[in-house]
């Protein structure tokens, strides 16, 4: 498939997902490219208009330099790259490289970068399938990008000569900032559902009470993220054996194979028909508990909609920063357009290349992701020591699942710290940009969760998968895939590698 550009605005967060996550190639629109080649003749004009006047970049160096006027032996230097790539280390994943590609046409395709159309046909072009460089994912401390994007574009000059500003305009900017945020966008969308299920089938193995959930608490809450989360959890857990369930209708097992009332299970955790019929278990032989005694479930079964709702929230404001931070143009200096007869436009130095949401957004999401982490340990440890839910628990078989929970669960919540303005940096580029050490670091904390949610998802597999319970139909295709991969408990064994394979089936990002 193919994504066409027309303008900046097709540079969106669907646009990102097809390019960057499905491998979809970039066509530029022909009439987007004439008005390019427009913009680059005004742009010429407007310099050689200007040739009393330091234009940054153009006849004037790069940064501390920015005071000295270039030779022309100095301003076909600049034209041959400027050759920033001075990172090293562990590379981003491909997807956001291809992102950052992507982003990097939004100065271009309108003519801000005031480039050719030849340059934006040639970094188009590398959304085609190739190889990409090895950008650094680590030593990103300067103002602005040019690290990564030396990396990236370091070898453009040998596909085509480049003009005046053209070594300028493929490193400066931020097209990276934005290409992170959608990716961590991404991510969190896709960790979100995972969390929702694995909590519910807590709640299920825990016999939350239905009327936990109360449908009537959307409006009496009053915030439409947590009334989305009081739903979800809804519509999951009916059906089971919570001790308010209505009346239940005849339905198959989990054992049984048959399909999930309700639509379609979701694909990520569908794990086709359990194989064999129901097994013994170190914790079969009770009876399905009854209702709990206690009037109320713990606290931190019953905050989990005001918890999601959270994270739901935040997630609709990181989406809405890369809506708007993929088709900004971001270029330093920027090229300004003539607005009236006899106007020639200008050349702007600014802070385009520096972009403060991405960082906020970026650490905003690692803090709500982090939460979920710490609130899975709290239902794990809750469910464990539950005696209705996990009657005979023997702790050599189970009771260390609360220490390998604790262990993720403290590493996402080490790794979830804000990124603030770096104190290091001088001279003109005095503030270094950090929107590469959030990403990082959600990418850390993310991972940690995961780990926290395997855990919980397989204890919570091993209450459910006693005699006489009832799975709660829309749950029945998780439990199958967490029961495939951790077994019902029959002799003790080493559960660390059962639950490793159930952490990759959970992590909803694929590796390259």
């Amino acid at each position: 498939m193919t994504v066409l550009l027309s303008r900046r605005a097709d540079i969106n967060l669907e646009s990102y997902r097809r390019v960057a996550r499905e491998g979809d190639s970039v066509e530029i629109d022909p009439r987007a490219l004439i008005e390019v080649g427009v913009r680059r003749e005004q742009f010429l004009n407007f310099v050689a208009a200007s040739s009393g006047r330091k234009l940054y970049g153009v006849n004037v160096h790069a940064g501390d330099g920015s005071n000295q006027l270039m030779t022309a032996a100095e301003q076909r230097d600049y034209e041959n790259g400027l050759h920033s790539g001075t990172s090293f280390g562990e590379p981003l994943p491909r997807r956001v490289v291809r992102g950052i590609v992507l982003a990097r046409l939004a100065n271009f395709l309108e003519g801000h970068a005031g480039v050719s159309p030849e340059l934006v046909l040639t970094v188009a072009a590398r959304l085609d399938g190739r190889e990409l460089a090895p950008v650094p994912r680590y030593g990103s401390g300067g103002a602005g990008e040019i690290q990564a994007l030396g990396w990236l574009f370091a070898d453009v000059p040998g596909e085509l000569p480049l003009g005046l500003k053209e070594g300028m305009a493929l490193i400066n900017g931020s097209p990276c900032s934005p290409a992170l945020l959608a990716d961590a966008t991404l991510t969190a969308i896709a960790i979100l559902p995972v969390a929702e299920i694995v909590f519910a089938l807590a709640a299920a193995a825990m016999r939350v009470p239905l009327a936990t959930y109360d449908h009537r608490l959307d409006t009496l809450w009053g915030d439409p993220f947590q009334a989305q989360a009081l739903s979800v959890l809804r519509s999951l857990l009916a059906g089971g054996d919570a001790p308010d369930e209505p009346e239940r209708r005849e339905r198959p097992s989990l054992l049984a194979g048959g399909e999930a009332p309700g639509g379609p299970r979701p694909s990520l955790l569908a794990g086709g028909e359990a194989p064999g019929g129901p097994r013994p278990s170190l914790l079969a032989g009770a009876e399905t508990p009854g209702a709990p005694d206690h009037p109320q479930p713990p606290v931190s079964y019953r905050i989990l909609p005001r918890l999601l709702g959270n994270t739901r929230r935040v997630i609709a404001a990181a989406r809405d920063a890369a809506e708007i931070a993929l088709p900004a143009v971001s270029d330093n200096p920027v090229f300004l357009f003539p607005d009236e007869p006899g106007d020639l436009g200008d050349l702007v130095s600014n802070g385009g290349f520096h972009s403060a949401t991405a960082p906020a957004a970026i650490d905003a999401l690692s803090f709500a992701i982090a939460d979920l982490g710490q609130l899975a340990q709290h239902l794990l440890e809750r469910l464990q020591t539950n005696p209705e839910a996990l009657p005979g628990l023997d702790s050599l078989a189970l009771g260390t699942m609360q220490m390998v929970a604790g262990g993720w669960a403290e590493e996402a919540r080490a790794a979830a710290v804000p990124s603030l303005l770096p104190l290091s940096g001088f001279g003109q580029s005095d503030v270094p940009a950090p929107t590469f050490f959030a990403w990082n670091r959600f990418e850390r904390v993310r991972r940690f969760v995961n780990g926290s949610l395997t855990c919980l998802a397989a204890l919570a597999g091993q209450a459910l998968a006693r005699p006489q319970r009832i799975v709660p139909p829309t749950l029945q295709p998780l439990l199958t895939t967490v029961l495939e991969a951790c077994p019902p408990i029959t002799e003790r064994r080493t559960l660390g590698p059962e639950l490793d394979r159930l952490a990759d089936r959970l992590d909803p990002v694929r590796p390259d």
